[in-house]
């Protein structure tokens, strides 16, 4: 017995170390094993992925094996986001595995990712991320093992999904998305049951939105044979918001290529369902929305899909003799008929024909009637439309329950009718193009939030083939009165074939205020109290070349009010042109030349010149950062002056300027500039023994500066404190560091009373000499001024010149002894002097080579992308066109030189432009660097001759 028990303690004993191991083991090697997995997963492929904690367990799902990441994330080189995860987790039943039979994948979750999946313009995939492997022949033949993978359950919890594909340009964006998927994975078969929602899908196609926050659910069950890449769907179906699309088929790979057999239909016909799909609609009172008449969509997607095949497709959707109400509301939209047809039969998507045979309805007398006709939409689109409606827009809130609506009253009418092809519109050929028509607006008054309106009194837009005239438009923005007239040319080769749209505008106002304009549109704050800014850079098209004259008697923007505002503005080529900018501001005038360039390849930027003309200085240093940034004394200062100032500087994200960029020159011109006590002066004065700085005033002041790597030079300049004399010259940073030396000669009798101490005070400096100073009338010391705007450290550099009747008699005997010594210091002072201004000059080429190559950069890339995209496109034209024949072919040949031609003339352009600016940029930059080095030599000369 006694054996026995203790064999029974043995074996306790064995089990309770074996699950303490179970527990222990893994946990004592994770650490290792997770870096071992991690260094192994980034040398197979091009990307860096890091994640945090590893958790690995028999213990916790016995008997089954989990895995645990924490905190995942995958960056494709360079710096570029893939994957960002919570965790991923993973249980393997772990018998299945013991066994080397069926792998048992019991689950498999993915917790809150964020996927940024891109194909740029070259068809490249940020997500294709493995390394390329060399396989030797013998591999590549060897027979692997048949396994079975068992694969129990998927999950994806809460994910965030952005798809950008800019070959394509298609758009989607899904948030909180769900995904569960269960089956089992063979060689040969498959049987998956997946079943996913997303509670907000946006989906575009170049930049068009087809589905806008939309709720998404789809549930399917896909037969896979994925040995011959052959999937079956059955009992599929897909839910938008509250419209349900049921479709089956088949999808399977021959070769390179896809063969589709797909057919879908909204088998419930029910128009509440498609009207679900309106956001306005869906959003607010879509429970109570009573609906009548019949909606049915059908259509397929049939054929092969290749590079140079395109399947069949059709999409057919009709409403007949429909109607909306609201229970609570007094009137019902009726006789709403709807007939689209969106069909190809295949291989060439040129045949493509979009037929919008009617959409009609109306609201007791209030009608609307559409019909569009567009064929041949890639080689030469032909269109025929006709559109006419009567609206009174206050019946609307009879209708619909919406709060949009309740605010929005008015008449429109319009009567349009456009026929004919794209061609004769770029030949000019108005006689085959129809094109007439007008839209009337009156008193369209539309109410926002916070008591935002906008009310449009008066407009009228007459159509014809090759222009828009825009007669009488009367507005009022929140209580600001608007009048334009003017015209646009070429809209419909804009909208069409995205040619270069033209026009001319005439505004007028009395007052302006733009902050409030602005208001609707600024950032909104979140949930965490956080202001959410969308980009904010305003790029302006290539293809728009439009003039504005405009006029007001007042308009305030940000904290700046112009009166008497007087432009014209020239908008074209990715540029806004500032012509003949005049207003009053600030109590005096501005005058304004230049222009504000950004397109999507370049970063925004300003280059402009301004001249002010009697501004006062507080002003301008509270209103204008310029001078907040650079001229910290004009604090407290007073007084009027005149300043012409060059500009040229980038600006961020948020159209604020990036002042370390900003390349500039301009003067400065005042008749007197009154300077309240200051830390600077009270330092001076200290420095000095004198009481001469309490609140000065500069007397004419005429100076010169350059703008360059965030700093304000000044040449240079004299300014008369009273009676005193003062030379300035140096630099003032953004950072509010500052370099400065003073010159000053300072009559003896300003000093009063305390002359006799301050003459004691130098003569005991020029006594070390040997010098008695006699009967001194002038001093002449010399200042430098270091630190910072708010702490300025002041010290006496040298005493310079002395003026009197008694120092020359006694400089006379002396002089012999010390001006050999002098003269080597003044050398060397010299010398030091041109040292440092040619290591500015050199510094002055060097920044502005490095914008002139930045430019040159960023003109290249510009340069490549448009030939890039010339070639891709003049390549997929002859090869389409050489599926319609030898003739089409020879003309897309044609047509693809042309096409080549036209973007090697842009590149050229492009090119010359940088070059341009370019240098401007190095003419500017030598300019400065040579001024910098003539002040430094006049400076070196007057010391060595002093």
């Amino acid at each position: 017995m006694k054996a026995l028990k203790y064999v029974g303690i043995f074996m306790l004993i064995i089990i309770a170390l074996l699950v303490i191991s179970m527990f222990v083991v893994p946990q004592f090697y994770k650490d290792k094993i997770g870096e071992i997995a991690k260094t192994e997963i980034n040398n197979q492929l091009n990307a860096e992925v890091d994640f945090g904690e590893i958790d690995l367990s028999l213990f916790r799902n016995f008997p089954n094996f989990s895995l645990g990441l924490h905190d995942l994330t995958i960056m494709n080189l360079p710096e570029d986001t893939l994957i960002v995860s919570k965790g991923i987790y993973i249980t393997v039943g772990l018998f299945s595995v013991l066994k080397d039979e069926t792998i048992e994948i019991k689950s498999i979750t993915v917790d809150q990712p964020r996927l940024f999946l891109n194909i740029n313009r070259e068809g490249e995939e940020n997500w294709n991320i493995l390394k390329e492997t060399e396989t030797s022949g013998d591999e590549e033949n060897t027979e692997s093992e048949p396994y079975i993978l068992m694969l129990n359950k998927v999950l994806i919890n809460a994910a965030t999904i952005h798809y950008t594909d800019n070959e394509s340009g298609i758009e989607l964006s899904m948030d909180k998305m769900n995904w569960f998927l269960k089956g089992n994975i063979t060689e040969d078969k498959s049987d998956l049951d997946i079943s996913m929602n997303s509670e907000d899908v946006t989906l575009l196609y170049e930049e068009i939105a087809y589905l806008q926050h939309v709720a998404l659910r789809f549930d399917a069950k896909i037969d896979a044979n994925l040995k011959d890449e052959i999937y079956n769907l059955k009992n599929n179906s897909l839910y938008l918001n509250g419209l349900r699309i049921y479709f089956e088929g088949s999808v399977a790979y021959v070769g390179d290529d896809i063969n589709m057999m797909l057919v879908y239909s909204a088998p419930d016909n029910s128009f509440k369902q498609l009207l679900s799909l309106i956001p306005v609609v869906y959003n607010d009172g879509y429970e109570k929305l009573v609906t009548s008449g019949q909606f049915n969509m059908d259509g397929h997607i049939k054929g092969i899909y290749s590079e140079t095949d395109f399947p069949d497709f059709k999409l057919e959707v009709q409403a007949t003799n429909a109607e909306i109400s609201y229970p609570d509301m007094a009137t019902s939209v009726k006789n709403i008929d709807f007939g689209l047809l969106v069909e190809n039969e295949g291989n060439n998507l040129d045949n493509t024909v979009i037929r919008l045979d009617k959409l009609s309805g109306s609201i007791g007398k209030d009608k609307l009637e559409l019909s569009l006709l567009l064929t041949h939409p890639i080689s030469d689109p032909f269109i025929d439309l006709k559109a006419s409606a009567s609206i009174t827009f206050e019946n609307l809130k009879n209708v619909f329950p919406q709060e949009s609506f309740q605010e929005l009253t008015g008449d429109m009418i319009a009567d349009i009718s456009l026929k004919g092809s794209l061609s004769s519109i770029e030949k000019k050929d108005y006689k085959n193009f129809l094109a007439m028509g007008s839209l009337v607006c009156n008193n369209i008054n539309y109410q926002m939030e916070d008591n935002y309106a906008i009310l449009l009194q008066h407009a009228q837009f007459n159509f014809s083939p090759s222009q828009i005239d825009i007669i009488g438009l009367e507005s009022e923005v929140n209580g600001y009165n608007l009048l334009v007239d003017g015209k646009f040319n070429n809209y419909l080769g804009y909208f069409l074939n995205d040619e270069m749209f033209k026009g001319h505008l005439n505004i007028q106002t009395k007052t302006l205020n733009i902050n409030q304009l602005l208001e609707p549109w600024s950032g909104t704050e979140s949930d965490t109290g956080t202001t959410e800014d969308s980009e904010n850079v305003v790029y302006i098209p290539k293809n728009i070349d439009v003039f504005i004259s405009a006029k007001a008697d007042s308009i305030t923007y940000d904290k700046l009010s112009f009166t008497n505002f007087n432009s014209s503005i020239h908008i074209y080529n990715g540029k806004i042109e500032f012509e003949d900018f005049k207003s009053s501001f600030l109590g005096g005038l501005i005058e304004i030349k230049g222009y504000y360039e950004a397109t999507t390849s370049i970063n925004p930027h300003i280059d402009m010149r301004l001249k002010l003309t009697d501004l006062g200085v507080s002003n301008a240093y509270q209103y204008l950062s310029l001078f907040e940034k650079f001229t910290p004394i004009a604090e407290k200062a007073k007084g009027i002056f005149d300043a012409s100032i060059n500009l040229n500087m980038e600006l961020d994200q948020e159209m604020n300027p990036v002042w370390s960029s900003i390349l500039g020159n301009g003067d400065f011109i005042s008749e007197d500039i009154e300077l309240s006590a200051t830390e600077l002066f009270s330092k001076i004065s200290n420095v000095l023994k004198i009481d001469a700085f309490e609140n000065p005033s500069t007397g004419p002041i005429d100076l010169s500066f350059n703008l360059l790597d965030g700093k304000i030079f000044h040449k240079p300049f004299n300014i008369t404190m009273d009676d005193i004399q003062m030379e300035v010259s140096g630099w003032t940073g953004l950072d509010q560091q500052i370099d400065y030396n003073l010159t000053l000669d300072i009559p003896v009798k300003m000093l009063g009373e305390r002359a006799s101490s301050v003459i004691d005070y130098y003569a005991k400096e020029i006594g070390k000499l040997g010098f008695d100073l006699g009967d001194v009338q002038s001093l002449k010391p010399v200042l430098k001024v270091e630190g910072t705007a708010s702490d300025p450290k002041v010290s006496l550099v040298s005493l310079g010149k002395l003026s009197g009747n008694g120092i020359k008699d006694v400089v006379k005997d002396k002089v012999e002894d010390v001006v050999q010594d002098y003269l080597e210091e003044a050398n060397k002072e010299a010398e030091r002097i041109l040292a440092e201004a040619q290591k500015e000059a050199d510094a002055i080429i060097k920044s502005a080579q490095q914008k002139a190559d930045q430019v040159m950069q960023v003109a290249e890339q510009t340069v490549n992308n448009l030939k890039n995209e010339a070639r891709i496109q003049s390549e997929q034209l002859v090869k389409e066109a050489a599926k319609q024949g030898a003739l089409a072919e020879l003309a897309a040949k044609k047509a693809a030189q042309e096409l080549l031609k036209n973007a090697d003339a842009e590149a050229n352009k492009v090119l010359q432009q940088a070059q341009q600016q370019s240098d401007k940029i190095m003419e500017n930059a030598r300019k400065q660097s040579e001024a910098t080095m003539q002040r430094a030599l006049e400076k070196a000369d007057k010391i060595r001759n002093y």
